[in-house]
């Protein structure tokens, strides 16, 4: 709310003949209760009216009549647009036929909210920055080499994106959250995400906790220079983290961690093992893609929990041992892994599944599948979408009853 008080002698036109004080004529105009779509102005009249029996107002806006033979001095615009500057006049006319008029300006406040996707695309636009809520946020820029212009931002309702830029820390987004409570209970789909990419001079992201603690899905991809992961707060069991193409040379961030809904490794290079995530007991969907240089998942040993597995284009495993306590799979995916000789470490899988999935690809030396037998005899393939059964381009490949087999089972 802004107060702005306007005393204009200097534009006052008197039609009174007999008046030589111009202080007698002017109308004393106060603009107050500004805001994004209108204004309040109130009036005092001049002295010179005092004497008459009566007085009506008019109100202009940008030249156009608002408002006509008014009998108070006050007047409210409405359905005005943000950020604008109007100019306006009142008008005084009494029964002695005395005419006066001042004139007054006020500039609507800027919408706070921004109910929609707002992109920002320079630093221009950074420094500028004003809003305190927005419904989606995306930062795609290389020109942006900070974010400390968006220290106004406090709400985020469905995602922040932050790619292309030059920034090196988050700095600026120290106090963004998202509202929860516009979620019912156990509603996790309207929880917001983050996505941050191809930020090559990135090394710190600490500022985003206060988002990140509530986020749904936690995206960091291509950003060269981030080797840590600390100050990124994740929440509960429900959050799922993806990580790709990073330098991170270890995961030593998940040490704390018991369960995570979902993790995605891809292409981090230095990774040699998951020895890191040694406490965790909960992990229901793992994806490890093109991880060239891990070479075992030993450091799964206390998972008991897992729903999906997909390990893609990691040349180095050979098998799967350290998945010894699952006893449960949905999906199990192994692709492209070029000595993956046996599925050794899922032989304890044996509860029942509905719409179970087995994708085994071009795993060229993979010859073994006995480790699957008494969980492929106790799941149901139904069709639903894509490959449910699909076992190809291997050393062997048998067929689901080859799998259930004793002897068929390997070659």
């Amino acid at each position: 709310m802004r107060k702005i008080f306007f005393v204009l002698c200097s534009i006052v036109f008197a039609c009174s003949p007999n008046n030589d004080d111009d202080t007698e004529n002017t109308i004393e105009i106060e603009v107050s209760t500004i805001t994004v779509e209108g204004a309040t102005i109130d009036w005092t009249p001049p002295s010179i009216l005092e004497s008459a029996a009566s007085v009506v107002y008019k109100v202009l806006l940008f030249g156009d009549v608002v408002a006509d033979n008014l009998t108070i001095r006050t007047f409210t615009f409405t359905g005005l647009s943000e950020n604008v500057l109007y100019t306006g006049s009142v008008f005084s006319l009494d029964s002695n036929g005395n005419e006066t008029f001042s004139e007054f300006s006020f500039t609507t406040l800027q919408n706070p909210f921004f109910d929609g996707t707002l992109t920002i695309a320079t630093q221009e636009e950074v420094d500028n920055f004003y809003y305190t809520r927005v419904k989606e946020l995306v930062v795609d820029g290389v020109g942006i080499t900070n974010l400390e212009g968006l220290q106004t931002l406090q709400i985020v309702e469905q995602y922040i994106t932050i790619k292309n830029t030059a920034i090196q820390n988050l700095d600026g987004l120290q106090n963004v959250s998202a509202d929860l409570s516009v979620l019912s209970p156990g509603n996790l789909i309207g929880l917001p995400s983050l996505k941050i990419e191809f930020n090559s001079q990135l090394e710190n992201i600490s500022s985003i906790s206060g988002f990140s603690i509530d986020a749904r899905h936690v995206s960091l991809e291509s950003n060269t220079s981030l080797s840590t992961l600390n100050g990124l707060v994740l929440g509960e069991e429900f959050k799922s983290i993806g990580l790709t193409d990073l330098p991170l040379s270890d995961l030593s961030y998940f040490n704390s961690f018991n369960q995570i809904f979902g993790l995605r490794l891809k292409e981090l290079s230095l990774i040699t093992n998951l020895d890191d995530l040694n406490n965790l007991d909960t992990l229901r969907f793992l994806t490890i893609d093109n991880c060239q240089n891990l070479s075992n998942l030993n450091g799964l040993s206390n998972v008991n929990i897992m729903r999906n597995i997909q390990i893609l284009n990691c040349d180095q495993i050979t098998n799967l041992n350290g998945l010894e306590l699952l006893t449960s799979l949905e999906l199990i995916w192994i692709e492209s892994c070029e000595n993956m000789i046996s599925l050794e470490g899922l032989d304890n899988l044996f509860e029942p599944v509905q719409n179970a999935q087995l994708i085994l690809r071009n795993n060229t030396v993979l010859a073994d599948f006995c480790a699957l037998k008494t969980w492929s005899q106790n799941v149901t393939f139904i069709v639903t979408v894509g490959p449910l059964f699909d076992i190809i381009g291997n050393a062997y490949n048998p067929t689901l009853n080859q799998v259930q087999s004793d002897t068929e089972c390997s070659q």
